[in-house]
């Protein structure tokens, strides 16, 4: 049943302006609640540490419970923490989202900190362009600071020997395990299970007698 409250477009242009004002609005809606939520949570972790200052290292075993009891990162916890200690009033900034938080907090310097968010929140600048602000303000070995968006260090690839397999035994007979549940059969009285064997192009399968677990699982592309 149609509400009767529910002014009807009659044009498609009016559709599309009415859909996009709704969704945005809901949209800002939720980012807004996400801040509170997490300005709050923050607030709440940082109040009963406080409360337990005396005992070592109760913030940090605090974090992790709460992370292990709700299923919630610690790093998200942590950035809540962070994120009620640096920002007492996240309200003053409204175009601000979460993830423009996210760049803020973990600037040192208070002054440079709110110098950004003002002006982000003022020009309603996306993320991308508070980071590029942020990096033209502050030198990359900066120690006050970890920029956002700096690549990180290319991890050094661990490649095997493309075609090299191993023989596993499934329902008891010995099957080439080729990688994603895909086997193939192979003589019983030539090969055994722990055996590591090479697949030619041709198909034919020769022993690898000097293969080894780091060999495995590398194909050609």
């Amino acid at each position: 049943m149609a509400r009767s409250d529910l002014t009807v477009p009659q044009t498609y242009a009016a559709l599309r302006r009415a859909v996009a004002n709704v969704i945005i609005k809901g949209q800002r809606a939720a980012e807004l609640a996400k801040v509170r939520t997490y300005h709050e949570a923050g607030r709440l972790i940082s109040a009963h540490v406080m409360n337990h200052r005396g005992r070592a290292g109760y913030g940090a075993q605090a974090v992790a419970r709460l992370s292990a009891d709700l299923g919630i990162d610690r790093s998200v916890l942590q950035r809540c923490v962070r994120f009620a200690l640096t920002i007492s009033n996240w309200a003053t900034w409204p175009n601000l989202a979460w993830a423009h938080y996210r760049v803020l907090i973990p600037i040192e310097d208070a002054r440079l900190r709110q110098s950004l968010a003002t002006e982000a929140d003022r020009e309603c600048w996306s993320v991308h362009r508070l980071e590029e602000r942020l990096r033209a303000l502050v030198p990359p070995e900066s120690p006050a600071i970890e920029l956002p968006g700096n690549p990180p260090k290319p991890l050094t690839p661990k490649r095997g020997t493309p075609g090299v397999c191993k023989v596993i035994a499934v329902t008891g007979a010995p099957v080439v395990d080729l990688g994603f549940a895909t086997y193939r059969d192979v003589e019983a009285t030539r090969f055994e299970a722990g055996d590591f064997v090479r697949v030619d192009s041709t198909g034919r399968i020769i022993r690898e007698p000097d293969a080894t677990k780091a060999d495995l699982f590398t194909y050609h592309a």
